[in-house]
């Protein structure tokens, strides 16, 4: 994966994707964390930001998907976990590659494990109308859910 310690910090490119279906949202979170995600992983070397996002949905859920489109670029700069990171993701819209052999409401876990055997992340499919009162990482994509940009945004985050 790319991540790697920087002078001050961790450096980090991060793939996600923006799952919509019948007006939910799909997210993920470890246990580890207080905040829900947009589900994707970090890219390997050598390996395109589309190539990363569907290798991790395979690996995460045993689900193929297909990229839409390319969404946002971020570029992040944040503080968690007494650690500060500089982060550059890419979000893109996808969609189920043939019929989804996930559950289509609720949560689920992902087929990923711990060292200790469990779960890795929790997957749940979150209602558009309750998104907002999550906490959700980056935070900017809650009213982006309303109106998916037309056009590839760039935002850059400064949480530090």
């Amino acid at each position: 994966m790319i991540r790697f310690e920087i002078p001050g910090g961790i450096f980090h490119f991060r793939v996600a994707g923006v799952l919509c279906r019948q007006g939910k949202v799909l997210l993920h979170r470890s246990e580890k964390d207080g905040y829900y995600a947009f589900p994707g992983g970090r890219v390997e070397p050598f390996e395109d930001s589309e190539q990363a996002l569907c290798r991790e949905f395979q690996e995460e859920m045993g689900q193929p998907v297909k990229i839409d489109r390319l969404l946002v670029v971020h570029e992040n700069f944040f503080r968690n976990r007494g650690k500060t990171f500089h982060e550059l993701g890419f979000y893109y819209l996808v969609e189920f590659d043939g019929e989804p052999a996930i559950p289509a409401d609720g949560t689920f876990f992902s087929k990923e494990l711990e060292k200790d055997g469990t779960p890795h992340l929790e997957f749940v499919w979150v209602d558009f109308a309750r998104v907002d009162v999550l906490p959700l990482r980056p935070d900017f994509m809650k009213a982006r859910l309303l109106h998916l940009p037309t056009q590839i945004e760039h935002v850059i985050g400064h949480a530090l």
